[in-house]
C-alpha cells in the first residue's frame, strides 16, 4: 500500500518539479514579452501555482517518508531485542552459556541482515520504479 503511494508521490514530485523549472525558464525567455504585455501578474500567478504544487507534492513525500522511517525504526530496533528474548529462557535455566547466546545473537543478525536488504532498499526501488514508467 505505501509502495504505491511512495511511487506515485515520487512520479508527482518529480513531475511537479520539471513543471516549475519549465515555467521559470519560459518566464527567462519572454521576459521581454512578458514586459511588453504586461503579463507579470499572469505570469506571477501561474509559477506560484506551480510552486504550490511543488510545496504539496513535498509536503506529501516527507509524511510519506515518515510512516517508512517510523516502521523501519521499529522493525530495527525490535529485531535487535528479538533473540535475546526468545534466547533468555534457555541462558536463565542454564542451558547456554552467556557464549552461547552471544554467538546465537550474532547469528540470527548476520542472517538478518542479508534477508533485510529489501527494507534497506525499498525508497530507492520505489524512486526507480517511480522514474522507469
Amino acid at each position: 500500500v505505501v509502495g504505491s503511494q511512495l511511487i506515485r508521490i515520487s512520479y508527482a514530485l518529480q513531475h511537479s518539479t520539471a513543471d516549475y523549472r519549465s515555467g521559470l525558464i519560459r518566464v527567462r525567455e519572454g521576459a521581454e514579452a512578458i514586459a511588453l504585455f504586461d503579463a507579470k501578474g499572469f505570469e506571477e500567478v501561474r509559477l506560484q501555482y506551480l510552486f504550490e504544487r511543488v510545496r504539496l507534492v513535498l509536503w506529501q513525500s516527507m509524511r510519506t517518508n515518515l510512516r517508512i522511517s517510523l516502521f523501519q525504526s521499529f522493525y530495527y530496533f525490535f529485531s535487535n531485542f528479538f533473540p535475546l528474548y526468545m534466547l533468555a529462557p534457555s541462558y536463565f535455566n542454564g542451558h547456554m552459556t552467556l557464549g552461547g547466546v552471544n554467538q546465537a545473537t550474532y547469528a540470527q543478525s548476520s542472517v538478518l541482515g542479508a534477508l533485510s536488504w529489501f527494507m534497506n532498499s525499498y525508497t530507492t526501488l520505489t524512486s526507480f520504479r517511480a522514474t522507469s514508467s
